[in-house]
């Protein structure tokens, strides 16, 4: 699998401690063990995205916005943020 994203994460001392024992039991790096327990815990888990339809086409047919339509809603937007109690 390549590798193309990267993440940071913050744990408790504690459970890297742990995950880096276990790597090494493993023979694995602490980032590949990282890998191998978030792969194995999500296994089951279906896609977020299996049995959706596809946006393309979604709004086919409904009315494209004109300039007008984004003035007025840019000044309803911008005219409520002057109306602020101070």
């Amino acid at each position: 699998m390549a590798k193309d994203a990267a993440i940071t994460v913050r744990l408790p001392a504690e459970l890297k401690r742990r995950l880096a024992l276990r790597a090494k039991r493993e023979r694995r790096s602490i980032s590949g063990q990282v890998q191998h327990e978030l792969e194995r815990a999500i296994a089951g888990e279906p896609e977020e995205h299996a049995g959706l339809a596809p946006a393309v086409g979604m709004f086919q047919g409904a009315r494209v916005p004109a300039e007008d339509d984004f003035r007025e809603v840019r000044g309803a937007l911008w005219g409520s943020l002057g109306e602020r109690d101070g």
